[in-house]
């Protein structure tokens, strides 16, 4: 996700699989990998679930990630009240998406939620959001 000049958001990628715990930390670092290159130095953000397994899990991608700007953020409220924010800005008009052949599952996911069994993607965009809002000096230009 980047954030324009004019305050809009833009959804650029979304990667949604079920894989093994070793294939998602392969996919996250080679995603990390062709994100730098392609868009420069982007800044990735990591869930770090509660408890002391979510810390070693938080610390151990930090590890992976060396070398890239990294953090994790501790997950606290529920899905539905961490979207909230990002649901604002998406029924404003203030979010594109680049045309891909990922688009017609990550609609579904968002607009099935809260219902829906599967709620990853929403998850994600809403911690980049989050993070985005965080640090209200980054723009992404397009």
């Amino acid at each position: 996700m980047g954030k324009r000049a004019d305050g809009s958001f833009v959804i650029i990628d979304v990667i949604n699989q079920r894989l093994s715990a070793s294939d998602v930390r392969a996919l996250i670092k080679l995603t990390a990998e062709v994100d730098n290159a392609k868009y420069g130095n982007v800044r990735i953000r990591l869930p770090q679930d509660p408890g002391q397994a979510g810390k070693d899990q938080a610390q151990s991608f930090v590890r992976l990630l060396s070398g890239f700007s990294v953090r994790t953020e501790p997950v606290s409220g529920s899905k539905e009240s961490r979207a909230e924010p990002v649901a604002a800005q998406w029924q404003a008009g203030n979010f594109d998406v680049v045309v891909a052949d990922w688009n017609e599952s990550y609609f579904s996911q968002m607009e099935s939620f809260p219902a829906s069994k599967f709620k990853d993607m929403v998850d994600a965009t809403s911690d980049a959001f989050s993070e985005l809002e965080r640090r209200k000096g980054f723009n992404f230009s397009f």
